[in-house]
C-alpha cells in the first residue's frame, strides 16, 4: 500500500519478518499534498509509485522489496504545473509495456503522461475535450486486450472513453469514442468511478 502522509511524504507499507506492518518514508516530508492522489503499478522489479507534487509536477518512485535502497528518491516525469496538485491518478501497463498515467488536468480534460516504447516519459497530453471533469478529479483507468477504457463523472453524466491502443509506437495515433450516459440527480464532478470486466 502507498499513500501520502499528513507530512506531505510519500509512505509505503511493509511486513517486517515479524509480521508486523511498517510505514517505511520513501521521499522527503511536504513534497505533495497530504492525502493527494497516489498510482501504483506492480513490476518485476518491484512497485512503481506515481503522485502529484506540490508543485504541480508528475513524480514516479520506484520501491523494491529487501534493504531500503539509499535513496528511494523520486523522480518528476513531467514539468511544473501540468498536473492540479494533488489530483487524483489512475495508472496502467499496457500490453506493450508502456506506462500510462491518468488525471484530470486544471482546464477539466483528461490527460495522460505516457511513455514510449524506449521507457521515455512523454509530457501529459489531452486524450479528450476541456471541461468534462472536475480539475484533479477522479478517473478510473483499465487495459483489456486491445482497448483502454477511461472513466470519470461530469456534471449528472458519467463519461467514458475507449481507445484501441496502437501496436505500433505509443501514444500516436489513438482511435477512440467518448460515450456519456446521463444520471440526473445522480452523480456530479468529481465523484468516484471505478471500471471493471464483466466476468
Amino acid at each position: 500500500m502507498v499513500f501520502v502522509g499528513g507530512n506531505g511524504g510519500l509512505y509505503s507499507i511493509w511486513q517486517t519478518g515479524s509480521g508486523t506492518p511498517a510505514a517505511v518514508l520513501n521521499s522527503p516530508p511536504d513534497v505533495a499534498q497530504p492525502g493527494g492522489g497516489v498510482a501504483a503499478l506492480t513490476t518485476s522489479a518491484g512497485v512503481q509509485t506515481f503522485f502529484t507534487g506540490r508543485d504541480g509536477r508528475l513524480w514516479t518512485a520506484h520501491i523494491s522489496a529487501g534493504p531500503l535502497p539509499d535513496p528511494w528518491a523520486p523522480v518528476a516525469i513531467t514539468a511544473a504545473g501540468a498536473v492540479p496538485s494533488g489530483a487524483s491518478l489512475a495508472a496502467v501497463r499496457l500490453p506493450n509495456g508502456a506506462l500510462a498515467v491518468f488525471f484530470a488536468g486544471a482546464d477539466g480534460a483528461i490527460r495522460a503522461a505516457a511513455t514510449d516504447l524506449t521507457g521515455s516519459w512523454l509530457e501529459p497530453f489531452a486524450v479528450g475535450p476541456t471541461g468534462v471533469a472536475r480539475p484533479g478529479g477522479p478517473v478510473s483507468l483499465l487495459a483489456a486486450g486491445d482497448y483502454l477504457y477511461s472513466g470519470w463523472c461530469g456534471n449528472e453524466i458519467w463519461w467514458w472513453w475507449r481507445w484501441r491502443w496502437p501496436g505500433g509506437p505509443f501514444p500516436q495515433p489513438w482511435q477512440g469514442e467518448l460515450a456519456p450516459i446521463r444520471a440526473p440527480g445522480l452523480i456530479r464532478d468529481g465523484f468516484n468511478v471505478s471500471l471493471t470486466l464483466s466476468p
